[in-house]
């Protein structure tokens, strides 16, 4: 299980060099490799962490630093330090929906929410809606209530 506060993930923080050793020694010895994210045309480097073959986690650094900077959980196991879980559905972290500090996935990111995470600073949610708008406004509330989340982000404060 990865564990998810403001201060990082599992062990991975603000200090763990940007090493596939040093993210796999933070992670209890999962395998990490150094990939590249494609986001439109632009190659971003990642280190990628598995589990049974599966990605748990891809960790990012700052381009001039190197340090891990930030991380994208995937893992069905993983859970925030206030108790929210990969797969939850956002009716079950928001009291009131749409929450307005939320926003809409566009292009690449098409189909996800992002939201802020309650009670953390460094933590965002993106949650998978699957529902296209014509612009950048959110899905209604009835839809949005059953998106489930699909990553959590971790930002190291700078």
């Amino acid at each position: 299980m990865l564990r998810i506060t403001d201060d990082g993930v599992g062990g991975i923080t603000a200090q763990t060099p940007y090493t596939p050793e040093a993210v796999s020694a933070a992670l209890g010895g999962l395998p990490v490799k150094a990939t590249k994210i494609y986001f439109e045309d632009i190659a971003v480097p990642a280190l990628e962490a598995t589990r049974d073959g599966k990605r748990v986690l891809l960790a990012f650094r700052h381009p001039a630093g190197t340090r891990v900077v930030w991380a994208r959980v995937y893992a069905p196991d993983s859970v925030t330090s206030t108790g929210v879980a990969v797969g939850m559905l956002m009716s079950r972290i928001y009291d009131h929906l749409p929450n307005l500090q939320c926003r809409n996935g566009l292009k690449q990111q098409s189909g996800l929410v992002f939201c802020p995470a309650p009670g953390l600073g460094n933590v965002r949610f993106a949650f998978r809606c699957n529902y296209a708008t014509p612009d950048d406004s959110l899905p209604p509330a009835s839809v949005l209530a059953r998106c489930p989340l699909a990553s959590i982000t971790w930002i190291a404060d700078e």
